[in-house]
């Protein structure tokens, strides 16, 4: 199982670890050539790629430091890379109303949009005025002509309210009562 779990790993190494990894033989290199020079009393400033006792070793120290660099490199521009990929993942992960056109910057986007909606808002308009235009001339058919016409003209007749007997009943009576003592 254990062997499993490492092939696994493997697999999902990404990017970033893979930098972190490069930057470690980068300078497990350069301390491998700082010490090769301390070793034999070297000094750093000097070129000693073509002396004769030294000349071979500096040269594979410097190549390993020089591999070590573009591997560096390399894995910077795919943790670049992988970054980008992860931020338009995430972006395109929700959907969009528009399909635009590739390589709009923001404002063409916007202005896009706006000739899509004009585009779209008439087409709605004209569906529902054919509508109401299609609903009329069914209703005019189906209605006698003459007195039919004049009624729908009219203003609806408002009922009055009428009040019940008792209420009126009582209201009379105060009246009575209010008259009678006044006159006397």
């Amino acid at each position: 199982m254990a062997k499993d779990k490492k092939v696994k790993d493997k697999k999902k190494v990404s990017a970033k670890e893979k930098q972190v990894d490069a930057s470690v033989a980068l300078k497990e290199a350069k301390t491998a050539y700082s010490d090769y020079l301390k070793k034999n009393k070297l000094s750093r400033d000097g070129d000693h790629s073509k002396d004769k006792k030294h000349g071979a070793n500096v040269k594979t120290l410097l190549l390993a430091i020089e591999k070590a660099s573009d591997t560096m490199d390399n894995k910077n521009v795919e943790a670049k890379k992988e970054k980008k990929e992860k931020k338009e993942t995430k972006a395109s992960g929700r959907e969009e109303k528009y399909d635009y056109p590739a390589g709009l910057t923001p404002a063409e986007k916007k202005k896009f949009r706006i000739e899509a909606r004009k585009a779209n808002k008439p087409a709605k308009e004209g569906k529902a005025k054919d509508k109401k235009e299609k609903a009329k001339p069914s209703k005019e058919e189906k209605a006698p002509k003459g007195k039919a016409k004049k009624e729908e003209t009219k203003a609806p007749v408002e009922k009055e309210t009428v009040t019940t007997k008792k209420h009126g009943d009582k209201d009379k009576k105060k009246k009575k009562k209010k008259a009678g003592s006044k006159n006397d």
